[in-house]
């Protein structure tokens, strides 16, 4: 029996990425790459479309903190059947937006209605998350967190009231007119696509459960805007693409190799931890974008011998391509299209090699070793 392929999909947050740097527009791409192969692992933001939301069912949802663990060997994933959501909400919105915090709620029920989300409830964070947004001088976003003790507390007390996962809603500052016309048009990075990134890793990391967060902002008319950001314009709340990413989310825990007993793994999963986990040793590739290859995944990949899909046609507004940094593992595609080609010559076991051309003549190793050594 033919093993199966294990791919990640990483599309950086905050780069103003060409292809997944707006609102849920590398959907497509994510699910074709899914097809390609066996099992297809990727982060929210590849996903996240505001009111909408689609998933191949061999894709995995895995916010970006708990992703870089993985792929450094520290955590592993597990399938799960569904998650029990836990939302929590910005006292910002609970305390001073009535009208905001309803149109939360009745997306969260209209979830719960149509696509049968498993939500135990509510709860405010016990202070307004006071945050900032930081636009930095080459075209990309992140942002700053002045009181994250108050998501951790928020998170913890949805937890202990049964909670497997947690929907973060938090009321966004206001970014400059200017940055948030250029996203709309096409022309620049979510102002703040950063910001909710550290959001969410604040309480993935400290609490060793699926997370993801939504942004809250009073809806407007704005006309019509780039078709890669038009989901953010259909609906009141950007949650409910979040509680179906984390409905059947996968589970979290440490990886065998770096601790040992189930009282490192998180309480409430109980019975049989070992059971059906994956690991970064199991993955046979990981996809990026060509001026994206900075980041912790992909240099796990080379420190791996694992192949990385280097795509060309999406532009990013860093130049951390793989060339630059001396990285030897690295298959280079123009599109998308080109990466679910690769990752299928991997999965039936085809040299790439074999589908270019000039095919060369093959190479007398001793020739070439006597060659070199003289």
């Amino acid at each position: 029996m033919r093993p199966g392929l294990v791919a990640v999909s990483i599309v950086p947050t905050g780069l103003g990425a060409s292809i997944g740097g707006y609102a849920g527009d590398a959907a497509p791409a994510t699910n074709l790459l899914a097809s390609a192969c066996d099992l297809l692992i990727t982060h929210p933001n590849a996903l996240n479309a505001a009111s909408l939301f689609s998933r191949r069912e061999n894709v995995w949802y895995v916010e970006g903190a708990a992703l870089d663990r993985f792929c450094l060997g520290a955590w592993r994933l597990r399938p799960s059947r569904t998650q029990r959501i836990g939302l929590l909400i910005d006292r910002a919105i609970a305390d001073a937006d009535p009208e905001g915090l309803t149109h939360l709620l009745t997306a969260a029920d209209a979830c719960r209605a149509v696509h049968g989300v498993d939500l135990i409830g509510w709860h405010a964070t016990p202070e307004r998350v006071d945050s900032r947004i930081v636009l930095g001088v080459d075209g990309t976003s992140f942002g700053e967190l002045a009181n994250p003790e108050a998501l951790v507390a928020g998170g913890r007390f949805l937890l202990e009231r049964g909670a497997t996962a947690i929907a973060l809603v938090t009321r966004m500052p206001e970014a400059p007119e200017e940055a948030v016309d250029a996203y709309l048009r096409g022309h620049g990075p979510d102002p703040i696509g950063g910001l909710e990134a550290i959001l969410s890793h604040v309480l993935t990391l400290a609490l060793q459960v699926p997370c993801a967060h939504a942004p809250y902002e009073p809806p407007e008319f704005v006309g019509r805007v780039d078709p890669r950001a038009a989901a953010e314009s259909v609906g009141y709340t950007y949650l409910p693409c979040v509680l179906q990413g984390l409905a059947k989310a996968p589970d979290l825990a440490w990886s065998t190799d770096r601790a040992s007993g189930p009282d490192r793994f998180p309480p409430w999963m109980g019975g049989d931890v070992q059971h059906g986990w994956v690991g970064f040793d199991q993955v046979g590739a990981v996809v990026a974008p060509w001026g994206a290859c900075g980041g912790l995944p992909m240099f796990a990949a080379q420190a791996a011998g694992i192949p990385l899909i280097a795509v060309r046609d999406n532009l990013v507004a860093t130049s951390a391509d793989p060339r630059s940094l001396g990285f030897t593992n690295v298959i280079e595609v123009e599109s998308y299209l080109a990466a679910a080609g690769a990752l299928l010559a991997l999965r039936e076991g085809v040299a790439i090699a074999a589908l270019q051309r000039p095919l060369a003549p093959l190479p007398c190793l001793s020739a070439v070793e006597a060659s070199t050594t003289a």
